[in-house]
């Protein structure tokens, strides 16, 4: 066999069994720290002791950022499509600079939202009154 080709197979093998080799060794990783989790559940129950549940903070989700991203992406296209002609090269550049603007304004909008049930709390506890729903209803009448 000659010497390129046994580099050439090499190479395959290599470039295709990484990923397998990094997807075993997560498994593996994983399999592990929950069969420790069962052991350490399995031996507080048979000594007696509470199961205290690990508490995991809640992801924030923001609702803006998907929507705005997507309409950003189409805005820079169609832009970029019609100056196409004038610039080149200028609709793939008005694609990310589309999207950061569209994330800065999800981030803005969520941050103004967490301000006002902010207020509303602070309201509510000197007041003992849900100023924010009773403006709501007020709205609706």
């Amino acid at each position: 066999m000659s010497s390129a080709l046994l580099i050439s197979i090499l190479a395959i093998l290599a470039v295709f069994s990484w990923p397998a080799l990094l997807v075993l060794v997560i498994v593996n990783y994983n399999y592990r720290k929950h069969r420790l989790q069962h052991e350490e559940r399995m031996a507080a129950i048979s000594k007696g002791l509470p199961i205290i549940e690990p508490t995991v903070p809640a992801k924030s989700r923001n609702p803006y950022i998907w929507p705005l991203v997507l309409i950003a992406l189409g805005l820079a296209l169609v832009i970029g499509n019609i100056l196409a002609d004038e610039i080149e090269d200028i609709g793939w550049g008005l694609v990310p600079m589309f999207i950061g603007g569209a994330l800065l304004t999800a981030q803005l909008l969520a941050h103004n939202k967490k301000k006002d049930k902010a207020a509303d709390a602070d309201i509510k506890a000197v007041t003992g009154h849900n100023l924010g729903k009773a403006i709501d209803d007020a709205k609706a009448n």
